[in-house]
């Protein structure tokens, strides 16, 4: 009997027979720390208390400084001995004020050198030094080793472990250990400089938004409220009847607040469907004082495809009168070529008052205040007040 066979997917010379497949060796509780680090508030506090326990020692440091000159560093320790708290305090402001005087530190310049204290200075030049009798006599501390790392955006890193006199010195076996681990400092390095980028890029956009006086409030996929900027905290606190409730945004009234969650479930919806056109929609509110609110609702980008529900998916954007601040006249005033007191009435103007209201403001009459408006005019090249606010409330300069 003939039997058909499907050709073999590999007709060259038949392969080695493969060895038992080894499992993955255990994941060290150290590198777990070291990637843990740079979402810690204190960086990389919980490895370097691992670090000092795993090697006996008797302090623990990192040193991280930015990648720009003049950046003032960030030094942590984690002491296995007991040490007086204000002093400690006093000496890390010395340690950052002299640390371009230390000499260990200095020796370690390129990413993965590592070097003892011994082996980069004699001791009795280093006890001559202010560095050491500022710093380090105060701890009694006689024995170190440090290691450099870095990234590629310019942060650098200082890493160590120091012992009291009297205790073990360091050598080859801790040099060993700390280039175990040096791989995975330098990524963990990274993570941290991309996550301070990422927060000084937030703190701008949210200072252009707090300038413009505008409250902005990010809701995830079920209409929470995750985050806000200045501004909407202090609309928040205001007494304006913007409030949050149950995470969610409320309204003074309650048929607007149901109003704003119809926008914003239209929001949400729209942002699932992946739509390229941009949900954007606005209504206006009575705020508990009486007043307008203006509230847009957009929208988040949907470009990304891993998004959650936990993610931001609708920006709220509320404008209240109340707390808008005026436009600085000093600006103005360089901008359009205005004497002082013609600056300060375009600033009044383009903040919302009538003529009326600045004469009162400015303790004058109203056929004074219009003279003056009249020049104003002249000087900026508009016809009427309406296009002197425009003009002025979309200067750039005004944003300074």
């Amino acid at each position: 009997m003939e039997t058909s066979l499907a050709p073999r997917r590999n007709q060259g010379p038949a392969a080695a027979p493969r060895g038992p497949l080894r499992p993955v060796a255990p994941v060290d509780e150290l590198i777990g720390l070291i990637y843990r680090g740079p979402l810690e508030v204190s960086p990389w506090k919980s490895f370097l208390k691992a670090l000092r326990e795993r090697t006996d020692g008797d302090f623990a440091a990192i040193m991280v400084r930015p990648g720009r000159l003049g950046a003032a560093p960030l030094f942590l320790t984690n002491a296995g001995v007991a040490i007086d708290e204000a002093a400690s305090r006093r000496i890390a402001v010395e340690n950052a004020r002299l640390a371009h005087l230390d000499p260990l530190a200095r020796a370690l310049v390129k990413p993965g050198d590592v070097f003892t204290l011994d082996e980069v200075t004699p001791w009795g030049a280093y006890t001559e030094t202010e560095f050491y009798k500022k710093v380090i006599r105060p701890y009694g501390i006689r024995h170190q080793i440090g290691m450099f790392f870095s990234e590629p955006s310019g942060w650098k890193c200082n890493v160590g472990l120091m012992n009291l006199d009297g205790h073990a010195p360091f050598g080859d076996a801790e040099k060993a250990f700390f280039l175990s681990f040096l791989p995975h400092l330098q990524s963990a390095l990274e993570l941290y400089a991309r996550l301070k980028r990422d927060e000084t890029e937030k703190r701008i956009f949210e200072e252009t938004l707090d300038r413009l006086t505008i409250g902005a409030f990010i809701l995830d996929g079920a209409g929470r409220v995750i985050d806000t900027n200045s501004v909407g905290r202090a609309i928040l606190r205001g007494g304006s009847g913007v409030s949050v409730t149950g995470g969610k945004l409320t309204l003074a009234r309650s048929d607007e607040t149901a109003q704003l969650g119809r926008l914003i479930r239209q929001a949400i919806e729209h942002r699932e469907k992946r739509s390229p056109e941009t949900f954007v929609d606005a209504i206006s509110v009575s705020s508990a004082e009486g007043a307008s609110l203006g509230v847009l609702v957009r929208a988040a980008s949907a470009t990304d495809p891993f998004a959650s529900d936990f993610s931001p998916q609708v920006i709220v954007y509320i404008g209240d009168s109340a707390h808008q601040n005026l436009a600085p006249e000093r600006f103005v005033a360089r901008l359009f070529g205005l004497t002082p007191t013609e600056a300060l009435l375009a600033t009044l103007l383009s903040n919302g008052l009538t003529l009326t209201e600045a004469a009162a403001k400015l303790d004058v009459t109203e056929n004074t205040v219009r003279s003056y408006a009249k020049k104003i005019f002249a000087k900026v090249g508009v016809s009427r007040q309406t296009e002197l606010v425009r003009l002025i409330l979309t200067s750039v300069a005004l944003l300074a």
